[in-house]
């Protein structure tokens, strides 16, 4: 098993497999959206991920065409675990509920766009 700061190996391997199943925007929603900014999140206080960013990068744009991944970034909507996975609809009906807290705040979500415009910068 990987230590948790390479997992990113495995996570590039996984998003060309939901590339060919689900198509390019869950696979982008998969592989930036949620473990990209996972890593960039603990990068922010452990050095051993803050050395894998540039690996990972380079292997997100040697996998993914630039205009895909500016696609991706130009239409993205929604980050996190739920937000490739869930239309629209589903998203907000279950945020709305009582059935799912994945402790988020107004403050993590600020954290969260922030480090998809620093995703921005390293992809394109």
């Amino acid at each position: 098993m990987k230590p948790p700061h390479k997992l990113w190996v495995e996570q590039v391997e996984a998003a060309e497999g939901i590339r060919v199943e689900w198509g390019l925007d869950k696979a982008l929603g998969y592989l930036i959206g949620e473990k990209f900014l996972k890593h960039l999140k603990y990068s922010e206080t452990e050095e051993k991920f803050r050395g894998e960013i540039k690996p990972f990068v380079q292997a997100i744009k040697d996998k993914y065409e630039p205009w895909e991944l500016r696609h991706y970034f130009d239409s993205v909507k929604k980050v996190g675990t739920l937000g490739h996975t869930m239309t629209d609809e589903e998203y907000e009906g279950i945020m709305e509920s009582d059935l799912f807290d994945d402790g988020e705040t107004p403050t993590s979500q600020a954290e969260d766009m922030l480090r998809l415009s620093q995703a921005r910068e390293l992809l394109l």
